[in-house]
């Protein structure tokens, strides 16, 4: 898996995102870790990992998961637009974005509320500079997160949830089959960063 050696001056332009998105403990901070390290070698210029937001949340004392109220929700948009202003020219790989938030709004029965309307328009802004969404697969184990409250059949609901928003709004999903950087959709993604205009 050979990234092209030219990819290198136009990643600098602008910002651009790789966002990797998914249910509670699927992976995707390890998989958003494991790329940030193989794109920092690999691709010449900034690239930068934004972790998850969800400590700074909880730190704020809003309930998580399928407990989490409109301020939650609120809150997690918030914190992701900060993220994605302040972050810098080039490739910036994202644990979590908007589309998860956008799910949990649906999945919560917010979807007709007015805040509920204002992330989708923000996430209208911000998804389009989404280069790539990486959607995890739930976990096959039958827990329930004490933290969250989230089962398996929620976490399996989110997944569909997260790849249906992807599809309205356009935006390429990466469904690998393995949480590796090694699987082979996540090496043509970035086998494709030149001619995907990161």
């Amino acid at each position: 898996m050979n990234l092209p050696s030219s990819a290198t001056a136009s990643v600098l332009i602008e910002q651009k995102f790789i966002a990797v998105a998914g249910s509670q403990h699927s992976g995707k901070s390890q998989l958003a870790r494991d790329l940030f390290d193989l794109l920092r070698v690999r691709v010449q210029g900034g690239v930068y990992l934004h972790p998850s937001v969800s400590q700074e949340i909880e730190h704020q004392g809003h309930p998580l998961g399928i407990h989490a109220t409109p301020t939650t929700l609120m809150a997690y948009a918030v914190a992701h637009l900060r993220r994605e202003r302040f972050a810098k020219p080039g490739l910036n790989i994202l644990d979590r974005c908007l589309v998860d938030v956008l799910a949990y709004v649906d999945l919560l029965g917010y979807g007709r509320e007015p805040f509920g309307d204002l992330i989708g328009e923000a996430a209208s802004l911000s998804l389009n500079r989404l280069c790539a969404v990486i959607v995890l697969h739930p976990k096959e184990v039958n827990y329930v997160d004490t933290r969250t409250g989230e089962d398996l059949d929620f976490r399996q609901r989110m997944y569909r949830k997260i790849k249906e928003i992807c599809v309205e709004r356009e935006l390429k999903i990466i469904e690998p089959k393995r949480r590796t950087v090694t699987d082979a959709a996540i090496a043509e993604l970035l086998s494709n960063v030149k001619e995907s205009h990161l």
